[in-house]
């Protein structure tokens, strides 16, 4: 089932009085935002290999479409049987995000040929419009307490009330320490193929 930005108002609105749809939706696409890029929980094998050949300096990242890169958190080599092979030294390379495309820079020119998977943590690109299933499933209300710390700590408004936006703070901030937890708990997230070698 799809979800989308404007599924939460209704989780909402009830606490934030008079709150427009579109602000609602706005603030839940800047939250969700947030809690992938301070969890890395939105974790996964990319689809496509990449291959390394010999000399080359970086790799460009094909990802799912409206989605953004956090972090490369593995590179593992693909033997040609398909079976996985070693994890590549993490300190012979950086993850670049600058330009058009998200790309793997190596410290120093490959001296090798080898068919590689890369696991990342993602995060929605801004301007999205389906939210991902897992994240409304299990995180709705995580995310509901940040948006509503957000929205009613906006002085400006008629629904502005700081205490309340306090306690909506503490509640999201205890989501994404249990988010963090998680990440660091389970060796295969829910949202990626198993991992057979390594993780």
């Amino acid at each position: 089932m799809a979800y989308y930005k404007y599924d939460f108002y209704k989780y909402v609105a009830p606490d934030v009085y008079g709150v427009p749809e579109p602000t609602v939706e706005d603030t839940v696409e800047d939250v969700i935002i947030d809690f992938c890029q301070k969890t890395s929980f939105y974790r996964q094998w990319l689809e496509d290999q990449i291959s390394v050949y010999e000399d080359d300096e970086e790799i460009e990242l094909d990802l799912p479409g409206n989605t953004a890169v956090v972090e490369v958190i593995a590179i593992q080599k693909v033997e040609t049987d398909g079976s996985y092979g070693d994890i590549i030294d993490p300190d012979t390379y950086v993850f670049s995000n600058q330009g058009d495309e998200p790309k793997i820079l190596f410290n120093d020119p490959s001296d090798e040929e080898y068919d590689a998977r890369v696991r990342v943590a993602l995060r929605p690109s801004v301007g999205f419009s389906i939210v991902p299933d897992w994240i409304y499933e299990d995180w709705r209300d995580v995310i509901a307490h940040g948006v509503k710390q957000r929205l009613l700590a906006m002085r400006s408004k008629p629904w502005y009330a700081l205490t309340e936006s306090e306690q909506h703070r503490a509640w999201y901030e205890q989501g994404i320490r249990k988010a963090s937890r998680k990440v660091v708990q389970e060796t295969i997230n829910k949202i990626a193929p198993p991992i057979k070698r390594y993780i």
